[in-house]
Order: C-alpha cells, then structure tokens, then sequence
C-alpha cells in the first residue's frame, strides 16, 4: 500500500532540502519573470528536476537534485510526452468551432447554438480523465518508459484497476502535493519559492512508491 506520509515527509530526506528547494525556487521565480521564454524554461526545468529526483528514489537514493538549469533536457522530454494529447484537444476544440463558423456563415442558429453544448458535453469528460489519470500518464512515461504516455488511454485505465487502493492514495498524494505548492501563496508570495518545488518532490516521490507498489504487486 502506498505511504501518503512518505510522500509528505520524503524531500526532508536530505539533510539539505531546504535550501535546495529555496535555490530551485529562486531560479525558476526569477525565470518566470522574463516575458515569454522565461516561463517555458523555468517549468521545463522544474519538470526535468522532478524527473531526475524520481530517477534517483527509483534507485533508492534520497539526494534531491542541486538546484541549476541542468535539467531542460530531461524536462523536454516530459513536455514532449504530452503533445500528442495536446493535439487530440486542440484538434477536438477546432471541430467545435468550425461547426459554430459554418453556423454563422450559413445563418443557421442551431448549428451556432448546439457548438457550445457539443463542447461542453465533450470537455466534461475529458477534464474528469485529465483529473484522474495524469498521474498515470506520468507513472508511465517515467517508470515504464512510455514515450507517448499521455494518449496511452488503455494503458492509463490496466493501470489504475491494477493498482486499486495505492493508485486512490497515489492520486491522493498527487493532489496534496498541488495543495502544498499553493499554501507558499496563502501563506505569503516569498513562501512559494520553496513550497512550489517541494510539492514537484513529492510528486516524484509518489511515483517511485507507486513504483515499489507494482513490482510488489508482480
């Protein structure tokens, strides 16, 4: 089963956490004030720095990363993984509005009308799958290599059933670790800068327990 309090207590695994969370948070902060590029750096770096922390809990290892922009490599690859389900929404949020364009173009009020209802009874679904699946697309792509995880829908589902009461607490944890990252910003703007890449450990850290709860499981 997974350990919800391993997830939350890991990162202070190493003796050091504090203030490589600070640095991380520093770096990423300042990145994210250059307009444009700035953001995109600084997210897939922090993505990178994540996947490189559960590389190293997949090993065993509890030595957190030192804080530099060593990791938009890694980082890449994980963003790389997602286009494919970016391009499936993009494609669907096209349809919709060619449908309302063709309505307004051709003066037919029900083709105008049913664009928005076609695209709420399609987005519904599709936020609820995101909700609960996107861990299962990060489990994927980092434990089992899965280069296109983010449409790997069957894949996604074997896993969650499998996995039953450790994939709820994976997701559980998943969502403590948003939680965490948004109480720097209750708490005060200057907290975010640690709080934010201590909620990215504990996403790793979830994974590689989750990853012990299926070699486990066989």
């Amino acid at each position: 089963m997974l350990d919800i309090g391993v997830v939350l207590q890991g990162p202070t695994e190493d003796k050091d956490w504090l203030k490589k969370c600070a640095l991380m948070g520093l770096l990423s902060c300042a990145l994210f004030l250059v307009p444009l590029v700035g953001a995109i750096i600084g997210s897939l770096n922090l993505m990178g720095w994540m996947r490189v922390y559960a590389d190293r809990r997949m090993r065993g290892e509890h030595q957190i990363p030192d804080a530099n922009l060593g990791y938009l490599g890694q980082g890449w690859g994980m963003f790389v993984m997602y286009l494919p389900l970016v391009g499936l929404l993009l494609l669907g949020i096209g349809a919709v509005a060619a449908v309302v364009v063709a309505g307004a173009l051709l003066k037919i009020e029900a083709l105008i009308a049913i664009g928005p209802l076609v695209a709420m009874a399609v987005m519904m679904p599709v936020s609820l799958w995101l909700a609960v699946f996107s861990g299962a697309m990060l489990y994927l792509f980092l434990v089992d290599g899965e280069q296109w995880a983010s449409i790997k829908f069957g894949a996604q589902w074997r896993l969650a059933m499998r996995l039953g009461t450790s994939y709820l607490l994976f997701w559980i944890a998943l969502l403590l670790a948003g939680v965490i990252a948004q109480l720097g910003v209750i708490a005060c703007l200057a907290g975010l800068i640690v709080t934010m890449p201590y909620s990215y450990l504990m996403q790793a850290i979830a994974i590689a327990e989750l990853a012990k709860v299926a070699r486990a499981k066989g």
